[in-house]
């Protein structure tokens, strides 16, 4: 009877675990991840933010070669995937705990230098009136000399704000909680699996009562991950932001719950693995309750 019971408690809590385990791990291996942020932001356009930029800083004389502007854009991309990924990395190093503070700081200087070195170009295959006679040095410097855009940005933790530092500092918490839950799931998932094992002590009814666990979670994990996408991409459809808010929203969504989705799979998957391996063990000729006969 205790037997009995413990048997069902354990059964039910693994059940329970197996199920948190999944947003757990979602978020562990997604917006806690340096990588996977990088990546995200990896996906977002920079000829906007970069069109304005030049649009400010560039005199008018020179928005007239937009075919050189836009070129340059294009070269700084790798650039700018490189500094996104070391402010990232170095925010995350203050969020997880590994330095008490940040500090990044991005020059200017190779930004300039790429728009003069392709505005030049331009400059002297199709120079403004009553520059035709201007050397390529002559015309670089002019350029150079133009142009507004020079400096270092740096990002750190003594300039961030009192708003952004706080917002920073609760994250910090977060990332700490979570990723102790997700070490505490994963530990008592396993000590259940053992309890299970030990209570039951027979192969084929081990292997039944995990694999219908293992597949129950992974149908709940999938169907809630199909109800979830449903939700989130109404609610995006029928919200007032602006277009290209929207689509980077849904990527962010849908890579986030890709995670979720991929773990309900998995899980589903071993389900059904542990209980083909109970049908075979149930039509094995030895595993048969045969009576002993006795001389």
């Amino acid at each position: 009877m205790l037997k009995g019971i413990i048997l069902g408690f354990s059964s039910l809590l693994l059940f329970v675990i197996l199920l948190i385990l999944g947003p757990v791990l979602t978020i562990h291996e997604t917006v806690l991840k340096p990588q996977f942020v990088a990546g995200e932001l990896d996906k977002i356009s920079i000829a906007p933010i970069f069109r304005e930029l030049f649009s400010e800083n560039i005199p008018a004389e020179y928005q007239t070669y937009s075919a050189q502007i836009d070129q340059t854009i294009v070269e700084l991309e790798p650039w700018v995937k490189e500094q996104v990924r070391s402010v990232v990395f170095s925010v995350y190093d203050y969020i997880s705990g590994e330095k008490d503070y940040f500090d990044v700081q991005i020059s200017f200087d190779y930004v300039k230098q790429v728009l003069v070195k392709n505005l030049t170009s331009a400059y002297i295959q199709s120079p403004p009136p009553g520059a035709q006679q201007l050397s390529q040095n002559d015309v670089q410097q002019k350029i150079s000399k133009d142009l507004q855009i020079d400096g270092i940005l740096q990002i750190s933790s003594e300039n961030a704000g009192r708003d952004i530092m706080n917002l920073l500092k609760t994250t910090r918490q977060i990332y700490s909680y979570v990723n102790l839950s997700f070490i505490l799931v994963l530990i008592l998932g396993i000590l259940f699996i053992i309890l299970i094992i030990a209570i039951i002590r027979d192969a084929r009814k081990i292997t039944l009562s995990l694999g219908i666990i293992m597949l129950i979670d992974g149908i709940l994990t999938i169907a809630l991950y199909f109800a979830l996408n449903s939700f989130l991409t109404s609610m995006l459809a029928s919200g007032d932001l602006p277009e290209a808010i929207q689509q980077m929203a849904a990527t962010f969504s849908g890579d986030l719950l890709k995670t979720f989705w991929l773990y309900g799979l998995i899980i589903l998957m071993c389900g059904l693995a542990v209980l083909i391996t109970f049908l075979v063990l149930k039509r094995n000729p030895h595993q048969t309750d045969k009576p002993i006969r006795t001389s």
